[in-house]
């Protein structure tokens, strides 16, 4: 059964009025007059939280009461503790970053949508079915952010079962949000705007709720008024949010993130070439994919330690590493309907990869034995025979260009 709850009274008139008007932004110095409040203890035991609509309940209750470290307790124990390092950590509030932007919450829509539905949407793996919900949310932040901005806020939320009781495991913006109304999904007029944000950010620009752009892909003001090509692609001043082992969270340059991911996973001298060079475009897609739609808006970041392999101190040990990245740091790759995929690569075995033709990952070891056997000779034929009519490109083909946008 599919669940539907409407909050709230915003309407699509209400936005379309706010977007003519100006929204009210806050200054970052009004940070310093909220201060947080501490817990202990596990809030979902202690308040009797037994449905995931009493879970965001609480979560957007802590916003708005400026217990953002409470947050945590409301998440699966691993999730948890990740989130307890970005709390306990004085910069991250100081700089609103993540959930920390957010001044203000309401709570405009929770609706269940079937796993399986959105499952290409998430990033984490799950060992059991989920429930998973659209969240509408009108939001007050500091400052617009990829994150969190202005006005109103979709995403996909998803809860795991621990001792009976629903916990957060996942929240993550709408990469696709039509792809949920072609699959009959019915939302508030509200969704709309998810859609529009969404259309935005494949063009490579930022909006908030009200329309207003605060950003590009690729942090240049001068794209701000332009009219953007759909294929607004990275550059050297792209900049990825990566948390590290350490749980710190850093800004790395695009290139320079991608090279020291090629170099943690296909360093050995046995790909040189052909191979590494797909896997180049491959963690380029896959990275490109998530500096669109991160994966964890709540603490600020697009991508972890746990997502690549990024490896930037044994780039040396292989010059062709290096050379197979340039070699192609001016091809792109789209899915047949123009999205900027998650483009997943795993390691596979060097045998007969027929059964995992069009399968939507990249194998490693399998492209090296497709290579040797002569069945795909180059990177776009590795490429489209593991992400072809694939769930990565339904419909059809995936499609190359290069920084100016010409076919391939």
């Amino acid at each position: 059964m599919i669940r539907k709850v409407f909050f709230g009274s915003l309407s699509v008139l209400l936005v379309a009025s706010l977007m003519i008007g100006n929204p009210i932004y806050v200054k970052a110095s009004e940070a310093n007059t909220r201060v947080e409040n501490e817990v202990e203890g596990d809030i979902i035991e202690q308040n009797g939280l037994l449905t995931c609509e009493d879970v965001v309940e609480k979560f957007v209750e802590m916003i708005n009461k400026v217990e953002h470290s409470k947050i945590s307790s409301l998440y699966q124990s691993e999730k948890s503790k990740e989130l307890t390092t970005f709390f306990a950590d004085e910069e991250n509030r100081n700089n609103h970053i993540g959930v920390y932007n957010i001044i203000s919450s309401e709570l405009l829509e929770f609706t269940e949508v079937d796993y399986l539905d959105v499952q290409n949407m998430l990033y984490e793996e799950y060992g059991e079915k989920p429930e998973v919900y659209v969240m509408g949310m009108d939001l007050r932040v500091f400052e617009d952010a990829k994150y969190f901005y202005n006005g109103i806020n979709y995403f996909l939320i998803s809860f795991i079962r621990e001792d009976g009781v629903p916990r957060i495991f996942e929240m993550v913006s709408i990469s696709d949000p039509i792809q949920l109304e072609k699959r009959g999904y019915c939302f508030s007029d509200n969704y709309s705007v998810a859609v529009k944000v969404m259309e935005a950010r494949k063009s490579g620009k930022f909006i908030n709720g009200y329309g207003r752009t605060f950003d590009s892909i690729n942090g240049n003001s001068i794209f701000l008024n332009a009219v953007i090509n759909q294929r607004t692609v990275p550059t050297d001043s792209t900049k990825v949010r990566y948390m590290n082992s350490s749980k710190k969270t850093v800004s790395i340059k695009f290139h320079d993130y991608c090279l020291g991911v090629l170099a943690g996973e296909l360093r050995a001298t046995k790909f040189d070439g052909t191979v590494r060079r797909a896997q180049a475009i491959a963690i380029k897609t896959f990275t490109w994919h998530y500096i669109i739609v991160p994966q964890n808006p709540t603490a600020g970041y697009d991508l972890t330690y746990a997502s690549q392999s990024y490896v930037p101190d044994k780039i040396s040990e292989n010059t062709k590493v290096t050379e197979d990245y340039n070699a192609v740091k001016d091809v792109w790759m789209e899915s047949n309907g123009g999205a900027i995929f998650a483009a997943y690569y795993k390691k596979g075995d060097y045998s007969d990869q027929s059964s995992l033709k069009n399968g939507g990952d990249f194998k490693q070891e399998g492209a090296r034995w497709l290579k040797d056997n002569k069945i795909a000779t180059t990177y776009k034929a590795l490429l489209k025979y593991y992400y072809d009519n694939s769930s990565a490109s339904t419909g059809g083909a995936i499609r190359f260009f290069d920084s100016q946008k010409n076919e391939l």
